[in-house]
C-alpha cells in the first residue's frame, strides 16, 4: 500500500513554538505534526531542518518512509525562504543528511 502527496515543493516549518517537553536531539527540539517533522529550535537558531514525508509504503505490517523532501528554511517568519532542498529515500537518510546540512548553515 503507497501513499502518496502530490506537492514536490518543500513545506514551510511548523512555527508553533516547541513546547518545554518536547522530544530533543541533540540539544535541539524535533516536532512532528502529521507527515511533517522540524529539527532545530526557530526561537533562536537561523535555520530549521523540515522533513515532509511524501511517500509511504507498509512492509510486514509496517509502515515506512519512502520517499522524504529534505529542506533547510531560514526561521525567520518574515524571510519565508529554503536554502536548500533535497530527496531522499528513507527518514533515516533524510535525517542525516540534512542534519548534516544544517549544521554547515548555523556555523
Amino acid at each position: 500500500m503507497s501513499e502518496k502527496k502530490q506537492s514536490a515543493e518543500p513545506t514551510k516549518p511548523v512555527q508553533a513554538a516547541a513546547p518545554a517537553s518536547a522530544l530533543k536531539y541533540k540539544g535541539r527540539p524535533l516536532v512532528r505534526k502529521g507527515d511533517v517533522i522540524c529539527y532545530g529550535d526557530a526561537k533562536s537558531d537561523d535555520y530549521v531542518l523540515v522533513l515532509d514525508i511524501k511517500e509511504k509504503k507498509r512492509e510486514k505490517g509496517i509502515e515506512t518512509a519512502s520517499d522524504v523532501l529534505i529542506s533547510i528554511q531560514s526561521s525567520d517568519p518574515e524571510l519565508k525562504e529554503t536554502v536548500k532542498f533535497g530527496r531522499k529515500e528513507s527518514l533515516y537518510a533524510a535525517f542525516e543528511i540534512g542534519e548534516i546540512w544544517l549544521e554547515s548553515y548555523l556555523k
